[in-house]
C-alpha cells in the first residue's frame, strides 16, 4: 500500500490520468482521425510496458501489480491475465474508434 508521495503519484496514475485522457479525447477535434489501422500502434505501449514489468520483476522479484506476479500466481495464470488485459485494451480502443467514426 503506497504512502505519502507514492500514494499521490499512484492515485494520479490510476485515477486522474485515465479520466483526463477520456475528457481530453471527448473534447478533442482530432478524434475523427482515429482509424482501425492505428490499433496495433496503440497496443504497442501496453505490450512494451508488460514486457518491461516482467523483465524487471524477474531481476528484482518485484511486480507492481498482483495480477501479473508469477511468484504468487505462476506463469500460466499471469499469461492468461496479460492476454485478458490486451483484449480489454483492444475493446477499449475499438470503442474509441467507433465513437470517433459516429461523431464525424
Amino acid at each position: 500500500e503506497p504512502q505519502g508521495l507514492q500514494m499521490i503519484v499512484d492515485e494520479l496514475l490510476h485515477s486522474i490520468i485515465p479520466l483526463y485522457f477520456v475528457l481530453f479525447w471527448i473534447f478533442s477535434d482530432d478524434k475523427g482521425k482515429a482509424k482501425w489501422n492505428h490499433l496495433p500502434q496503440w497496443l504497442l505501449y501496453p505490450i512494451v510496458y508488460v514486457v518491461y514489468i516482467m523483465l524487471r520483476g524477474s531481476l528484482s522479484g518485484f511486480y507492481p501489480y498482483p495480477f501479473i506476479n508469477p511468484i504468487e500466481l505462476g506463469y500460466q495464470l499471469v499469461l492468461i491475465n496479460i492476454v485478458g488485459l490486451l483484449i480489454f485494451f483492444i475493446i477499449l480502443f475499438a470503442v474509441f474508434i467507433l465513437i470517433a467514426k459516429k461523431s464525424k
